[in-house]
């Protein structure tokens, strides 16, 4: 049985609490580029098997990415899609089924991002996708007429479409430098496997991790 005094310590615990109104998270600003080394790390062709493996050596490097998902791969994997936002990656929209916009009209090319983002919606909470990568990277004024985006390309290619090794993508991808938007694939199992290296590299070179927009 409780006593008194600890009935009336549990009760004042219980008001002062109430009294304080919910706990208000401290907003953090983000990185500030202009001062520090800052590079985008970004995978295309998600989520997919290798996703999951790719967040988990994110979140122990305390490292944030951008992923441009495809939309039918949203649809059949939310979940990732989900704990990329909780983790605090970035989304951009990289199309439903990854044909080159140019072949196709503007009702397709509509669609295409229509589609995909009510799937990153549905998927992440509401979450509002604000960039978007054509597919291949493949553009034309026409496109850009019809895409009520800017186009987000990269400035160093990990080549790891190509099958090269871990080690050659660790290679290519050293050559980034502040400032740059790095582009790599997450269904490529050696990128996974070069990942580690790769944000090793960065923190001895003094870089900081950032999102697309963040940049």
């Amino acid at each position: 049985m409780v006593s008194k005094p600890g009935i009336w310590l549990i009760l004042s615990a219980f008001v002062l609490q109430s009294c304080a109104g919910p706990v208000v998270e401290p907003v953090v600003p983000p990185p500030d580029c202009a001062q520090l080394q800052c590079v985008a790390l970004t995978f295309d062709g998600g989520p997919d098997g290798n996703t999951a493996e790719i967040l988990d050596i994110l979140v122990a490097n305390g490292a944030r990415a951008t992923f441009f998902v495809i939309g039918k791969k949203v649809a059949e994997a939310p979940e990732l899609v989900a704990r990329m936002v909780a983790e605090g990656h970035e989304i951009g929209n990289h199309s439903w089924s990854h044909v080159p916009f140019p072949r196709l009209t503007e009702p397709q090319i509509l669609a295409e991002l229509a589609t995909t983002n009510r799937a990153i919606a549905a998927a992440a909470d509401g979450y509002e996708v604000k960039i978007f990568r054509p597919p291949f990277g493949s553009y034309s004024p026409r496109v850009a007429a019809i895409v009520p985006y800017a186009p987000v390309l990269w400035n160093v290619d990990a080549n790891d479409w190509r099958q090269v090794s871990s080690a050659e993508i660790a290679r290519q991808v050293g050559r980034a430098k502040p400032g740059m938007i790095i582009l790599m694939h997450s269904f490529v199992g050696a990128s996974v496997q070069a990942l580690p290296e790769i944000l090793r590299q960065f923190r001895a070179r003094g870089f900081t991790l950032v999102t697309v927009s963040e940049l």
